[in-house]
């Protein structure tokens, strides 16, 4: 998270109104009130969305935590099968 103080927000606003655009990148994410939000798409205010999961993402998370060079394979073997991780 993005926060020089290591507090969460108040508010998406709040977010957008502390972080440049020039500190912005696709990914980064904040925590809002302990909800994790995040630029997915972009980095202008718009872009700034809750961060959503389902179970295979939790699941591909954990697997990424516990062992991030398999991660790395299976989205090598992914990408050459035309699937996307």
């Amino acid at each position: 998270y993005l926060s020089i103080t290591n507090a969460t927000y108040a508010s998406t606003n709040a977010v957008n109104a502390t972080i440049s655009i020039s500190e912005r990148y696709v990914g980064l994410t904040v925590n809002v009130n302990n909800i994790e939000y995040w630029y997915k798409d972009g980095v202008t205010n718009g872009d700034l969305i809750e961060k959503k999961y389902d179970q295979l993402q939790k699941n591909l998370d954990a697997i990424e935590s516990a062992n991030p060079a398999l991660m790395q394979s299976t989205v090598i073997v992914n990408e050459n099968n035309n699937l996307k991780n």
